[in-house]
């Protein structure tokens, strides 16, 4: 299971990676605001980040507390707390008086994770390309 964190962190960081960069593309295009669209996109992959990285330490840790979570992810326990409410809802852990515990669905999960990064890998590269072609048309490009 770990190995599968471990692949999906390093699969996450490409896609990150290269929205980031498409980010910064728009960014320079609209005077160093990152605009609605590219905004939304990069608070969405920050936050998939932090449920993820959570779940990882709860998959290595358990039972954790919120307390711990939050020193180790360095995060305010407000933050911390929502995303274990939103991996709860989804059946990844549950709450015990010890803490957080990992379930026995975080490696399907992962699998079907795992699809929907490589998809959004194809579609970041659809999007780049789109957005290319887009310079090219206003002449910026």
């Amino acid at each position: 299971m770990f190995i599968l964190i471990l692949i999906l962190s390093f699969t996450f960081r490409e896609i990150y990676y290269n929205w980031a960069v498409m980010s910064l593309q728009v960014s320079e295009i609209m005077g160093n605001e990152k605009g609605v669209l590219a905004g939304k996109t990069s608070k969405d992959l920050e936050l998939l980040q932090r449920h993820i990285r959570l779940l990882q330490i709860v998959v290595e840790n358990q039972p954790i507390g919120i307390i711990k979570l939050a020193e180790m992810l360095e995060l305010p326990q407000h933050k911390v707390r929502y995303s274990l409410r939103l991996l709860e809802k989804d059946g990844l852990i549950t709450a015990s008086r010890a803490g957080a515990k990992a379930t026995k669905k975080v490696g399907s999960f992962l699998d079907e994770m795992m699809q929907n990064l490589d998809a959004m890998g194809e579609r970041v590269k659809i999007v780049k390309k789109d957005a290319e072609r887009l310079r090219k048309i206003i002449g910026t490009g």
